[in-house]
């Protein structure tokens, strides 16, 4: 049997692996890229990892933005102070500063999924998780399959966007996009 390594990117179904597999079956690094999992684990296990319809992931973020009292979750002083909502345009002024202030474009939570992961060997779509969790399984030749017991356990309301705010995240992830096949 091949150890598995989970290289996670965030709010990508990190909590459903760590569930499913449980902390012993697998390599948990936290939120690396695969360089820096590989650097921690050589060249020994076989490294996965979960990819997300960018517009999906960046609602997700800023859901888990909303909900966290975290400063290092939520870095920015105006959305801290803007809870328990923002209205549309306050949702849009947020978005152009996460994305285009150089203070939080490296913030692994705003980062391309493509710029994590490059040259990983397996990727799986969230969309389909349940049968890349069967493949990663066969291809380390576990005995067990892991079951996902949740779909969603770390449920946060999600902005609804315009269609602007939509075809500007699409873009700003147009990498994503084109890579993993999302239109």
């Amino acid at each position: 049997m091949k150890p598995l390594a989970f290289v996670h990117v965030p709010k990508t179904a990190g909590t459903a692996i760590s569930h499913a597999y449980g902390r012993s079956d697998i390599y948990l690094p936290g939120h690396v890229t695969y360089e820096e999992a590989r650097k921690m684990y050589g060249e020994t296990p076989v490294y996965f990892s979960v990819v997300r319809h960018p517009v999906e992931r960046f609602k997700s973020v800023v859901a888990l933005m909303y909900a966290s009292k975290d400063p290092e979750l939520c870095p920015i002083p105006e959305l801290q102070r803007a809870r328990p909502g923002l209205t549309l345009s306050g949702f849009t002024g947020m978005l152009l500063c996460l994305m285009t202030n150089y203070k939080y474009r490296d913030l692994l939570l705003i980062r391309s999924q493509t710029a994590q992961l490059q040259n990983i060997p397996f990727t799986i779509k969230y969309e389909y998780l349940d049968a890349g969790i069967i493949f990663m399984s066969y291809i380390s030749e576990q005995a067990v399959v892991p079951i996902l017991k949740e779909e969603n356990i770390t449920k946060h309301d999600k902005p609804a966007l315009s269609e602007r705010e939509h075809t500007f995240i699409k873009n700003y992830y147009h990498e994503d996009m084109a890579r993993y096949g999302y239109e």
